[in-house]
């Protein structure tokens, strides 16, 4: 009987969905504690064409759901991480993009 070599598969992380989204109206907000004991306030936002609430990253702009009671474990996860410093690298670079073209 031969023997099976199997490769080992290299897990990609899967892409952010990208949420296009618009402030709650009447304006909601909620909050969570970073390291430092802080309060963080967060606008609530509604995905367009759905009722999904999220809440936005101020660092780098990327939106994520809010859980059932409203938690923000999502965006606590992530803020200030790797994926938050490189969005944001990234955003950066579509807006210069963009000033640059808007004056050719």
């Amino acid at each position: 009987m031969p023997l099976i070599h199997y490769s080992p598969i290299l897990l990609m992380p899967r892409a952010r969905t990208r949420y296009i989204a618009v402030l709650k109206n009447p304006v909601e907000q909620t909050f969570f504690q970073d390291k430092t004991g802080a309060l963080i306030y967060c606008n609530i936002y509604t995905e367009v064409g759905t009722d999904k609430e999220l809440v936005q990253c101020e660092v780098c702009d990327l939106y994520f759901p809010l859980q059932g009671d409203r938690s923000t474990s999502n965006l606590r996860i992530h803020w200030g991480s790797l994926e938050c410093g490189k969005e944001k690298e990234r955003r950066d670079k579509e807006k210069l993009n963009a000033c640059l073209l808007s004056k050719i």
